[in-house]
């Protein structure tokens, strides 16, 4: 994947290899529960999946996904990212970036629901650039935090 961050010359290199570390963790955090999750499945449980695209996004009007979401053990669940700490990387302040998340999993609307914003602050608006990198191109990474909640949404559907 090509690091949009890594290209900026406005980004000093150590943020650059921070965010990479943390994103690596986060990754491998995520996909170890996923095989564990995985695993469980092999055993004869019910295969689960999650569909996470921005609340506004035109893939959620495609026939192929109303069909899917109509299925009666499909939930989507709409969350706000400045909850999972999505914030400007030039100002700090949060960004209020609206998703959906489609799954069968019972955990996921259980971990996600909750997560809608109470900021006081302004938040700052998904357009432009910040640090030389388009916000747009920026928010498409999920947060340490984001991971965390969709492996402990694996964890809940697991012993749910």
């Amino acid at each position: 994947m090509h690091n949009v961050l890594a290209a900026s010359n406005h980004v000093e290199p150590e943020e650059v290899g921070r965010r990479n570390k943390t994103k690596q963790i986060c990754c491998s955090r995520l996909h170890a529960r996923f095989q564990h999750v995985h695993r469980q499945q092999a055993v004869g449980a019910k295969p689960f999946f999650c569909f996470e695209h921005p609340a506004s996004a035109h893939s959620w009007k495609r026939a192929a996904v109303q069909e899917i979401m109509n299925h009666p053990d499909v939930t989507c669940t709409s969350f706000d990212q400045c909850r999972t700490g999505l914030t400007c990387p030039e100002t700090g302040r949060p960004i209020k970036k609206r998703t959906t998340l489609m799954s069968n999993a019972p955990g996921v609307p259980l971990q996600f629901r909750p997560l809608q914003c109470h900021c006081s602050v302004p938040h700052v608006r998904i357009q432009g650039s910040s640090c030389g990198v388009r916000l747009s191109t920026y928010c498409q990474i999920y947060t340490p935090e984001l991971c965390d909640h969709l492996a402990a949404a694996c964890e809940r559907t697991l012993h749910s």
